[in-house]
C-alpha cells in the first residue's frame, strides 16, 4: 500500500484513509488530504467543494479558499478572478493586517514559531499593508533617514526574484 500510494510512512497512509471518511469535507480539508496523500494532482475545482449539509462556518471557509490558493501555486496554476464583490473597504483591509499582525507576534512571541518564520511573515504582511495604504515613515534614530523604503525596496526584489526562479505567481 505505500509504495502504491507514494509514502514512505505508513503513519502518513492512515491519515489519507481516516480523512476519506472524514464527515466534514470542506475545502481546506480537501486541500490539506492533497496536500499530505494525493500522489496525483488536485484539481482547483475539487478544492472548492463545501458539503452543503455541514455547516462550517466563515473563518474555516476563507482557510479553505487559502489552502486552495495555496495549492494552485504549488502547482503553477492561476486561480480564477472573478469581478470584485464590493464586500471589503480600505478600512477593513487595513483593520483585518492589524489583526493578522497580532496573530504573528502572539506566535512568535510565545515561540509557536520560530522567530525568523514569524519576522518573515510580518515582513510579507507588510508589503500587503504598503500596497492597500503606505506604511508611515520607518524612521531611523537619527529621526530623518527613512529605512522602510529600502526595506520595503529589497523584500520586493526577493520576492520577485523567487516568482522570477519558480514560475509561481500568487
Amino acid at each position: 500500500m505505500q509504495d502504491y500510494a507514494g509514502h514512505k510512512d505508513p503513519r502518513t497512509t492512515w491519515r489519507c484513509d481516516y480523512a476519506r471518511d472524514s464527515p466534514d469535507r470542506n475545502a481546506a480539508y480537501a486541500v490539506a488530504a492533497y496536500l499530505a496523500c494525493s500522489a496525483t494532482p488536485l484539481s482547483p475545482s475539487m478544492a472548492r467543494v463545501i458539503n452543503v449539509d455541514q455547516p462550517v462556518d466563515a473563518d474555516r471557509r476563507l482557510y479553505g479558499m487559502m489552502q486552495y490558493l495555496m495549492a494552485a501555486y504549488a502547482q503553477q496554476q492561476a486561480p480564477e478572478k472573478p469581478g470584485p464583490r464590493s464586500v471589503v473597504r480600505l478600512q477593513d483591509a487595513l483593520d483585518a493586517v492589524i489583526q493578522l499582525a497580532a496573530v504573528i507576534d502572539e506566535a512568535t512571541q510565545a515561540g509557536q514559531i520560530p522567530a525568523v518564520r514569524g519576522h518573515h511573515a510580518a515582513a510579507m504582511l507588510m508589503l500587503v499593508r504598503e500596497y492597500i495604504q503606505p506604511l508611515p515613515r520607518g524612521l531611523d534614530a537619527d529621526g530623518v533617514t527613512d529605512n522602510l523604503t529600502t526595506d520595503l525596496g529589497g523584500m520586493v526584489m526577493a520576492v520577485r526574484e523567487a516568482r522570477q526562479a519558480t514560475g509561481y505567481k500568487g
